[in-house]
């Protein structure tokens, strides 16, 4: 799983302004995949929040198209 959330952050890096990427989406980590619960890590809540607020549900659209199974974030 973490070469698919690589594999994202590919694509994310295409869709959205590269300042943007730099500070928000490269910063994420790839944790744990347990099941289907994907475990990402940001710097802080803060971070959390932006992501979340901005840029979850392009995450969970791209990993879904690069994985089939039901999974949660």
């Amino acid at each position: 799983m973490e070469a698919v959330w690589n594999s994202v952050k590919d694509v994310l890096k295409e869709r959205i302004p590269v300042h943007n990427y730099q500070i928000w989406i490269e910063p994420i980590e790839f944790l744990d995949f347990n099941e289907d619960r994907l475990i990402l890590s940001c710097p802080n809540a803060f971070y959390k929040k932006k992501i979340h607020d901005f840029y979850l549900e392009m995450i969970r659209s791209e990993i879904g198209s690069a994985w089939s199974n039901p999974f949660t974030i």
